[in-house]
């Protein structure tokens, strides 16, 4: 079927000629462990960002600042940054570690919806006194955002305004956490077995 066999033109290109004369170019990453490496980068920038957003959110004065094209934009972009990287780097990840990112991805674009949520229903409920309330136990304090915290917080918000996005947020929020910590270790694990 070719007239010639696969291989190898230049760094990190494989090119196979068929009998057609056309050209199939595949360009790689360059190794499996900048591969690697990267997909930690930008999980680890993706949960950054969100956490960011989230303890902004969650002390006074947040949610404007949250409004902010700009702002948003930022956080929207370190999640589609996990799926753009799984994609273009397919080639070095097995089928159950491709399906375990892209349900992340998924996960992560579930938690976006969800805190516009949680914002539009902090901005609209209807005792804003009570809010202040929930927002005056954080604010100006150094806080680690997990996802023990994300639920306190929520529970309180709960407690003075009965939504349901609170709990939702809560149980999105663990979810996310979890998956990133299992999807970090396996690739912490890896190094190891490098090393």
């Amino acid at each position: 079927m070719f007239d010639k066999s696969i291989s190898i033109d230049g760094q990190n290109n494989i090119v196979v000629n068929d009998v057609k004369n056309s050209n199939i170019n595949i360009v790689q990453n360059d190794n499996a462990a900048n591969a690697l490496k990267g997909l930690y980068d930008v999980i680890i920038n993706e949960a950054n960002t969100f956490d960011t957003y989230v303890i902004y959110i969650l002390n006074r004065g947040g949610i404007s600042w949250y409004g902010v094209a700009e702002n948003k934009l930022e956080l929207f972009q370190s999640i589609e940054a996990v799926n753009a990287y799984i994609d273009n780097n397919r080639f070095y990840f097995s089928d159950e570690t491709y399906a375990e990112v892209s349900a992340y991805f998924s996960l992560a674009k579930d938690l976006g919806n969800g805190l516009d949520c949680l914002v539009q229903a902090i901005a609209t409920a209807d005792d804003q006194d009570a809010i202040t309330d929930v927002y005056n136990i954080t604010y100006e304090q150094d806080i680690h955002c997990d996802a023990k915290f994300v639920r306190y917080m929520m529970k309180e918000f709960y407690q003075v305004d009965k939504h349901p996005v609170y709990n939702h947020f809560a149980d999105l929020y663990e979810r996310h956490e979890a998956s990133r910590n299992k999807i970090l270790a396996a690739i912490q694990q890896k190094r190891e077995i490098a090393i």
